[in-house]
């Protein structure tokens, strides 16, 4: 195949539809610009001969000519019928859906967004709200259609947008429409307010925090979804966010093998949760909401598998994030002989750090009049390497303690901070930072009394602890 030099290979803006594109021919890509967007199509890749007395070919011949591409033509029904909606000004809608496009496309937006994440969001928009009403009904059929092929019994729509075109914003985009439609009209069962977002690794699940709404960091204001006064709206929203780990069944109890396989001896395994009992673990949050959407983020890595495909197999953080034993927690630990030094010469910083704390902190939970929670700290139950007894200690060898007012089992999110022990602590940090200390300030952090904290939704909180060699304890209480 010639070789071909594109000296400016960006012929169209991002934030308008695509007017051109470069030309395929038998040879390949060439330079020649055709004036039209792209119809959407895919290239088929070709399996390499395999070579007499060679073994077997397993990469692919995927080189881009005219002869490999296959139109989606389904797409391209659909994105003409969205085009054509677009330019009649989004007729047969709710109110807010176009207030929302009207925010969405204002062109004297200071952060726009791109052409691409528009056409998703219309194209959400044209299938639940205008498609079966214009004659088009055909769309869903043809989508049920396909799943009822590859996907039975969950019925799914997928948007496949290109690396860094901003997914995370029609996410947000999405819900936002979903929120603000179903409070504006609470008997519209097109629309919810819960949202389960699927993330496929541990590192995404973090990243998606943006789509909270009262994450600090949210996308809703950070990248200008919604306006302002429109936030205390999309806050009454539910959303839980989880990594597709948590929908694997976990066993109950833990067996060795001999026993586990003679109690799976029966048609029914008890060993093992059972999907009702898995989908009310991760969606314990959801209470009883009915009409939850799930959003399946990066789709291609985590779905539902065909019935007869082969097992999903986790290898390295997946695979420990995955590992349970049972209802027992297991902390393994590594004891080091040094641990016989004793006191005087163990310094405490993390650097004489020699040992894993375990235990649980000492605490007394108050429920007030008002329905107010108040936590003290009375110390924590360390191991002494002295001795090799468990001992009590008091909250001099304590550095500093948080609570999650709200645990919802799978992450400690600090909500309340403090400070304690027995030296001045804002006099170390007034020299490290060179600066005044507001002592009234910092009273309020370093104390051994938690301030007031509402009841938990979830009915769960943790504390955790830490001390001065950087060792930490948590545990869990119920609170009613």
């Amino acid at each position: 195949m010639a070789q071909v030099i594109i000296e400016n290979p960006i012929l169209n803006s991002p934030f308008e539809e695509p007017k051109q594109h470069f030309r395929f021919s038998d040879e390949g890509i060439t330079n020649d610009i055709v004036e039209a967007r792209r119809v959407s199509s895919y290239f088929i890749p070709i399996a390499k001969p395999k070579k007499k007395g060679k073994a077997p070919q397993l990469a692919f011949d995927t080189e881009w000519t005219k002869d490999r591409i296959e139109e989606n033509i389904f797409i391209n029904r659909v994105r003409e019928r969205v085009s054509l909606w677009r330019r009649g000004y989004y007729q047969g809608i709710t109110k807010t859906s176009r207030r929302l496009l009207d925010y969405w496309c204002n062109p004297e937006r200071e952060r726009k967004l791109f052409f691409c994440q528009i056409e998703a969001v219309e194209t959400a928009i044209y299938i639940t709200e205008v498609a079966n009403r214009y004659g088009d009904s055909w769309i869903e059929n043809e989508l049920r259609r396909a799943n009822e092929d590859a996907n039975p019994e969950l019925f799914r729509i997928a948007f496949k947008m290109a690396t860094g075109s901003g997914k995370t914003i029609v996410m947000a985009m999405l819900i936002a429409w979903h929120v603000l439609n179903k409070l504006a009209n609470r008997q519209d069962a097109r629309f919810t307010d819960t949202f389960l977002i699927v993330t496929p690794g541990i590192t995404i699940r973090d990243r998606l925090r943006v789509l909270l709404p009262n994450d600090p960091q949210n996308y809703y204001q950070q990248r200008d979804v919604l306006p302002t006064e429109w936030m205390t709206e999309l806050a009454k929203a539910k959303i839980i966010i989880t990594n597709f780990h948590a929908f694997m069944q976990r066993e109950l109890v833990n067996a060795g093998k001999l026993t586990k396989s003679i109690l799976r001896h029966g048609e029914t395994n008890s060993l093992t949760e059972t999907p009702d009992q898995m989908v009310r673990r991760v969606c314990r949050e959801l209470g009883n909401k009915r009409n939850i959407i799930v959003i399946n983020d990066e789709a291609h890595h985590c779905y539902r598998r065909r019935a007869g495909g082969e097992e999903v197999k986790l290898v390295g953080d997946e695979r420990e994030e995955a590992k349970r034993y049972g209802k027992l927690t297991v902390l393994v630990t590594r004891m080091n002989p040094d641990l016989a030094m004793g006191d005087e010469l163990l310094k405490k910083t993390g650097a004489g750090n020699l040992f894993t704390v375990f235990g649980e902190p000492d605490v007394d939970i108050t429920k007030q009049k008002d329905n107010k929670i108040v936590v003290e700290i009375k110390g924590v139950d360390v191991y002494d390497p002295t001795t090799g007894q468990i001992r009590s200690s008091s909250t001099d060898d304590i550095a500093c303690w948080f609570i999650d007012t709200d645990y919802n089992e799978e992450s400690f999110f600090v909500r309340h901070a403090y400070f304690t022990g027995d030296d001045e602590p804002y006099e170390k940090l007034r020299r490290a930072l060179k600066a005044e200390i507001d002592e009234a300030a910092w009273s309020l952090l370093y104390s051994t009394v938690s301030r007031p904290f509402d009841l938990p939704e979830t009915g769960k909180i943790a504390i955790k602890v830490i001390n001065h060699y950087g060792d930490e304890v948590l545990k869990v209480y119920e609170v009613g």
